[in-house]
């Protein structure tokens, strides 16, 4: 029997985002799920019917299969067969293992720092007792920075923000304004980098990284709210409120004296 399968990118393990798209059979076509260098993500099969055999997950170079895991939640890895070398493909369950759309399996990956940024495609196999493959589907992954990390925001006298973060050296970060276009910034070969905003912006500031090939990260955001300075007295201007004060209370005193009178 000839099965189709479905890609569902499924909730990522830790602290990872959740992805929720579905990439069907014909990769030309699908969306591709984005993985971001040290962020795990889920590669989940999701089956048209249920299918007794084993499932192959491929990964693209530049990213590793961490561990497989059940549905339920638990580590399915020590019942798969051995990783490849590069830990980028493993053949998991036998032909006595059923798998469908409420016992499956799935690989968690994570793209390495160093992953080159582009779509590069994948596969998920399913073979028969025989091993032979019964069904089979191509995905994309698309390498994409990981947003940069704001480390702090500081104003000088005027309320004007500075903003410091980290990223890839060599990256750049696209800062806007809400969705105003603001300023473009390159990280430093230590990693660190530093833009001080125009006069004038307020509220939310908000910064991804690209790698000058058209990949960009997801955002990070920061709320830009300089501080309301406080007003100063000239001390000439106080001491005459002070002299102000004296003589119209003098004056109220006269005047209930001579009330009294």
């Amino acid at each position: 029997m000839k099965h189709v399968i479905t890609l569902l990118a499924g909730t990522t393990v830790g602290c990872a985002a959740v992805l929720a798209f579905a990439v069907p059979a014909s990769a030309a076509t699908a969306a591709p799920i984005d993985a971001k260098p040290g962020v795990a993500i889920s590669i989940k099969p999701s089956y048209t019917d249920d299918v007794q055999g084993a499932t192959r997950f491929t990964v693209p170079s530049g990213m590793t299969i961490d561990r497989i895991v059940s549905s339920g939640g638990a580590d399915a890895t020590a019942g798969c067969g051995a990783f490849t070398a590069d830990r980028t493909a493993i053949t998991c369950g036998t032909s006595t293992t059923v798998q469908n759309a409420t016992d499956y399996l799935f690989a968690v990956a994570t793209a390495s720092d160093k992953a080159q940024y582009g779509i590069r495609n994948a596969t998920i196999a399913v073979t028969d007792g025989a091993g032979a493959v019964t069904a089979s589907t191509d995905f994309s992954i698309r390498f994409v920075p990981a947003p940069p990390v704001v480390t702090g925001v500081a104003y000088d006298a005027e309320g004007t923000a500075t903003i410091t973060g980290t990223g890839v050296p060599g990256n750049t970060v696209d800062v806007r304004n809400y969705s105003t276009p603001v300023t473009t910034v390159t990280i430093g070969a230590d990693g660190t980098f530093s833009v001080e905003l125009p006069a004038g912006i307020r509220g939310l500031v908000v910064l991804n990284q690209g790698d000058g090939t058209g990949y960009s990260s997801s955002a990070s955001s920061v709320m830009v709210t300089p501080p309301v300075p406080t007003p100063i007295i000239a001390p000439a201007v106080a001491g005459g409120a002070g002299v102000l004060a004296v003589a119209l209370a003098g004056i109220a005193l006269y005047r209930r004296r001579a009330a009294g009178a």
